[in-house]
């Protein structure tokens, strides 16, 4: 791993931000097809803390987007807003280096705004699919002005000790 890669920490050991997308806010135009959108502010969090030296970590993420569309609908095929939050955590104990056994997860939420179009072009693209035939519980809404959604996921486990590998 280069230097550079690695993540500043100040002395209670949260992750300093580094890098333009751990500014507030950055704002540039899109070019599509000669016509240019409406700028675009992004801002992103993700802040790191580390504890019991370095055996357990927590962290956040909040990212945001918002787009000031022209009037003339000319750019309804993308999401006027976006947003999502996100909490993450590892928890690693036992043994002699106190990493055996872990646990780890996560917990985050989405919403994404815009016309019926770009509603309609999120749902169908190819990591959604909504229109998949053997989708029970949901569906292409074509009025929706809003989506959302949330995951999350929390796992127990061995990392490390001695274990029987194979004869």
């Amino acid at each position: 791993m280069i230097a550079d890669e690695l993540p500043r920490r100040n002395p209670e050991g949260s992750v300093v931000p580094s890098w333009p997308r751990d500014l507030p806010a950055h704002r540039e135009p899109l070019e599509a097809r000669g016509s240019v959108p409406a700028l675009s502010a992004v801002p992103f969090r993700s802040p790191t803390q580390d504890l019991r030296d370095g055996a357990s970590q927590i962290g956040g993420i909040l990212t945001a987007m918002r787009r000031e569309l022209p009037a003339d609908r000319g750019f309804d095929f993308l999401a006027a807003e976006a947003y999502s939050a996100g909490v993450d955590f590892d928890h690693s104990w036992g043994g002699s280096r106190s990493r055996d056994w872990a646990l780890w997860g996560f917990a985050t939420g989405s919403l994404v705004r815009g016309a019926p179009e770009a509603m309609i072009r999120i749902q169908r693209a190819s990591n959604h699919y909504f229109q998949r035939p053997d989708a029970t519980r949901f569906a292409v809404d074509s009025t929706a002005t809003s989506l959302s959604g949330r995951e999350w996921r929390l796992q127990f486990e061995r990392r490390s000790a001695r274990h029987w590998t194979g004869s």
